[in-house]
């Protein structure tokens, strides 16, 4: 087994980023899809979501978010790695 140390924050949130920004794309899909199929007005929600400038909006949002999430757990993560040990893994 091998314990992973320590995680690069920079590394950890460009790649936080980029899954995030496909989650955003994906669920900005599916709502506008489903608003579409339901018939669903965004009136309903009060918001942008489900709109197509969602489609743009969203992704960027959840990049953003991804980033930030990505780089904070990855800090955290160090830290407590170093004072109780990292996760163990199988390679």
């Amino acid at each position: 087994m091998k314990e992973l140390k320590k995680i690069d924050v920079v590394s950890a949130a460009k790649v936080s980023g980029v899954i995030y920004f496909v989650i955003g794309a994906i669920s900005a899909l599916l709502t506008l899809l489903l608003r579409d199929l339901l018939g669903a007005s965004t009136a309903m929600t009060g918001m942008m979501v489900g709109t197509p400038q969602a489609l743009i909006l969203l992704p960027i949002v959840y990049a953003i978010s991804g980033v930030i999430l990505g780089a904070l757990i990855a800090f955290v993560y160090n830290i407590i790695a170093e004072k109780i040990g990292g996760i163990k893994l199988d390679i």
